[in-house]
C-alpha cells in the first residue's frame, strides 16, 4: 500500500524529503500551513480511497486481534491497534491528510519489515514449509 500512497502524493508540495519529495523542509510547512484541509474539493480521489482502505485495514487487524486473542501482550496490542484506528480516522476527519498520509506511508513501510520478521520467527523451526 505504500507504493499506492506515494503515487497519490507524489506531485504534491507537502511530500517530505526523507520519503522522496524535493521541497526540502518547506514541505513540512506546506503540509501544516492550510489547516484544516477537508472536503472533496481539497482531497484528491486517490487520497480519499487510500484513507478508506487504510481505515478498513486497521479496523480489520483490530477485529482479528480481538477475535483471535492469542497474543501474549494482548492488551498492549489492542491499545496499539485501537489508537491506530483512532489516529487514522481523526487525521481524515480533521483534514490533516497531508501529514497523515506521510505517517501512514512510513508505518506501511515498517509494517512490511514487521511481517517479514514475524514470518521468520514463526517458521524458523520448521524443516520444510511445503509438505
Amino acid at each position: 500500500m505504500s507504493v499506492w500512497g506515494l503515487y497519490c502524493i507524489w506531485n504534491t508540495d507537502f511530500l517530505m524529503p526523507h520519503i522522496g519529495g524535493d521541497n526540502g523542509f518547506s514541505a513540512l510547512k506546506n503540509a501544516l500551513s492550510s489547516y484544516p484541509q477537508s472536503g472533496p474539493e481539497v482531497m484528491s480521489r486517490g487520497i480519499h480511497y487510500y484513507y478508506l482502505v487504510q481505515i478498513g485495514y486497521r479496523v480489520e487487524t483490530t477485529l482479528y486481534l480481538m477475535l483471535a486473542n492469542n497474543e501474549p501482550k494482548y492488551y498492549e496490542y489492542l491499545m496499539h491497534h485501537l489508537m491506530a484506528v483512532h489516529c487514522t480516522i481523526f487525521s481524515y476527519e480533521t483534514g490533516m491528510f497531508p501529514a497523515g498520509m506521510q505517517v501512514l506511508i512510513c508505518h506501511d513501510l515498517s509494517d512490511c519489515v514487521v511481517q517479514i520478521a514475524r514470518f521468520y520467527i514463526d517458521y524458523k523451526h520448521k524443516t520444510s514449509m511445503i509438505e
